[in-house]
């Protein structure tokens, strides 16, 4: 079994210690873990090649866990109102 896991690079450093607890819950449980950040880099101009392939790597994936962003830090941050 693998879990494909779904985080924005933006996060990922913030995320760093979460990640890592998660790939060490996922393997205890006999599940691959399988971050797409970790695992592939592409620059500024690759984004329909990179969502190729994460698609990609989904559709090979038995779990789906994704790090979703909350509305209001956005607006905080950006000075939205």
């Amino acid at each position: 079994m693998r879990a494909y896991i779904s985080v924005s690079y933006e996060k990922s450093k913030a995320l760093f210690d979460v990640l890592n607890a998660i790939e060490t819950v996922l393997s205890e449980n006999n599940i691959e873990p399988f971050v797409f950040i970790r695992q592939r880099q592409f620059k500024t101009g690759q984004e329909n090649q990179m969502m190729k392939e994460a698609l990609a790597e989904i559709d090979k994936s038995d779990i789906l866990i994704a790090e979703t962003s909350d509305p209001d830090s956005y607006r905080d941050h950006w000075g939205w109102h």
